[in-house]
């Protein structure tokens, strides 16, 4: 199966830019930019409400939906990942963090049989259901998809690794159960 990331901000506290125009950087995120890529100096969102019990998790959340991770859960995904994301490091108080970029954007879904909400024609807010071309997505536990460039999507091993270590903040959503024979 396939799983889209989405990071559960009601119980987990999310991280933004401390300089505004560091945000349009985070919206121009694609495969391949370590070579040209500034780090970006990030905090804790400020908390509005002081009712505000929402805690850090270990994954963290920034306004894109790719994962920003720490050297410990780094540690524990990189054997599965490496060779599939770029480490675009953040500047996070004295802490390494980096956000996970895919490097693989694949465009092997059946457009017929996958099924979006659309706010326009084209414009794409939510998948209710994708189905791939078989093999497309052989050995392949994070990538993103052509028209959903800043979201990431995870293989069932990417999830069993993250519950197995029971590290929290993200919440995992089903798009897919079978692949185009």
């Amino acid at each position: 199966m396939i799983w889209q990331l989405s990071f559960d901000e009601e119980t987990y506290l999310p991280l933004s830019p401390t300089h505004k125009e560091d945000s349009k950087k985070l919206n121009e995120l694609s495969s391949g930019i370590l070579a040209r890529w500034q780090t970006i100096k990030i905090e804790i969102r400020p908390q509005v409400d002081k009712n505000d019990n929402r805690v850090r998790g270990d994954f963290f959340h920034i306004p894109i939906s790719f994962p920003v991770v720490g050297e410990y859960v780094w540690e524990i995904l990189s054997p599965l990942i490496s060779n599939q994301v770029e480490l675009l490091p953040l500047e996070f108080n004295n802490e390494k963090l980096w956000i996970l970029n895919p490097l693989y954007i694949v465009d092997c879904f059946d457009r017929e049989q996958s099924k979006f909400k659309e706010l326009l024609p084209k414009i794409y807010l939510a998948i209710e259901s994708i189905t791939f071309e078989k093999n497309c997505l052989d050995n392949l536990h994070i990538f993103g998809i052509t028209i959903f460039s800043l979201t990431a999507f995870v293989s069932d091993e990417f999830k069993v690794l993250v519950e197995k270590h029971h590290l929290t903040g993200f919440n995992f959503k089903q798009v897919i159960s079978n692949h185009l024979i």
